[in-house]
């Protein structure tokens, strides 16, 4: 933890039914304090939002719980 910026906690709503958990922050995260901002999380958000769409299903990424393994960014990512 020494190297990193932020510590990254969950997102969300922390009682969803819901839960994505990813091994570790990147830069982005890192440097934003929040879980899954970068690239992957662009793409996570499209899939959250826009395969629930498709479905008929209204959820949004605000409504499931976000988080990592790990709160810090590993060194040398």
């Amino acid at each position: 933890c020494l190297e990193r910026n932020k510590i990254v906690f969950g997102s969300g709503d922390p009682e969803a039914k819901l839960v994505f958990v990813g091994e570790g922050p990147g830069a982005d995260e890192d440097e934003q304090g929040v879980p899954f901002v970068g690239r992957a999380g662009q793409l996570l958000t499209q899939m959250i939002e826009g395969t629930a769409k498709k479905e008929g299903i209204p959820l949004q990424r605000s409504n499931v719980y976000i988080c990592n393994v790990v709160k810090c960014r590993p060194p040398g990512n």
